[in-house]
């Protein structure tokens, strides 16, 4: 629902305005004021999408009306820290000379001061349409917001951390193949490379879970460092296959860094994340059998595969 106040004094003036408002919106999403005063008590405890603001207002319903007072509130939407700022504004008044002598306190983008006319239709039709755009950016932006909180509702970071692993090649698209016109790909060229995209998608989700680079105890007098871990035992390490490596060396590298892992006092699931952007993984069974439980002097831990091409 878009959310707006409208500060006017002129009742007939007002009315023009809800009924123009109540074409494409529900009543009950509008407020009124008729002074600065009340303006500022509705403006302290709602955030509005749009504020529609006459310039010419008193400063208390029964005193005189001055086009000073439409600029101090207007100001107070900057300086005044207990206000919460509308996302848009749109200044209003009938008297062209005010508009001339006020149109430089509307230099933000987000804000416009327009010439009422009470017979034209032209300040209605800008309004109209605004809100039309207004009322459907917002209903994007929450869907869009709300397809987020369905995916992620009822997943534990470690449910979140696969569901982001698995749609990494997708993701990366953007960066590396369908880059916007005179902007260069970014190149995946070593596993540094997919360590730092998978932490930027990462970190947005689980921001105050994820540690990076943590190394793992010693064993035979070398330790491995893990590439993120977080709070609750799992751990992720990753890993690149280069045109060169054999899918056969390759996970015996792979079985030989779990007996340095297993050391790791946190551990519950590790979880190999395997780009292979060379098609290199002819058999991804092999890597799957890597799966399941693993017990190791007496320490239990799972193992779960990840790959992407």
């Amino acid at each position: 629902m878009v959310k707006i106040l409208i500060v006017e004094d002129n009742e007939y003036k007002l009315e023009k305005l809800k009924n123009l408002l109540c074409n494409d919106i529900q009543l009950d999403s509008i407020d009124t004021a008729n002074c600065t005063k009340t303006a500022k008590q509705f403006l302290m405890t709602n955030q509005y999408d749009l504020l529609i603001l006459d310039l010419v207002l008193p400063l208390e319903s029964d005193s005189e009306s001055s086009p000073r007072n439409g600029i101090v509130l207007l100001d107070s939407l900057i300086m005044d820290s207990r206000i919460k700022t509308p996302f848009y504004l749109f200044g209003l008044s009938e008297y062209s000379d005010k508009i001339d002598e006020n149109k430089e306190h509307f230099n933000n983008g987000m804000w416009q001061l327009i010439h009422y006319d009470a017979t034209s239709y032209d300040w209605a039709d800008k309004i109209s349409r605004f809100v039309l755009h207004l009322i459907a950016a917002k209903e994007k932006f929450l869907n869009h917001h709300k397809s987020i909180q369905m995916k992620y509702d009822g997943m534990n970071s470690q449910q979140i951390i696969e569901q982001v692993l698995k749609e990494f090649s997708n993701t990366i698209k953007k960066i590396t193949v369908n880059r916007r016109k005179g902007h260069p790909p970014f190149e995946i060229n070593n596993e540094y490379d997919v360590q730092d995209l998978v932490y930027v998608m990462l970190k947005g989700v689980l921001p105050s879970l994820l540690k990076e680079e943590e190394p793992t105890p010693i064993v035979g007098g070398k330790y491995n460092r893990i590439d993120f871990t977080d709070t609750i035992g799992t751990l992720i390490e990753i890993k690149m296959m280069k045109e060169k490596d054999s899918q056969k060396e390759f996970i015996e590298q792979l079985k030989i860094d779990i007996q340095s892992y297993y050391l790791d006092s946190t551990l519950k699931t590790l979880i190999f994340f395997i780009y292979d952007p060379f098609n290199k993984t002819k058999d991804k069974h092999q890597f799957y059998d890597l799966e399941g439980e693993q017990v190791i002097k007496g320490i239990s831990f799972m193992i779960q595969v990840i790959l992407c091409h």
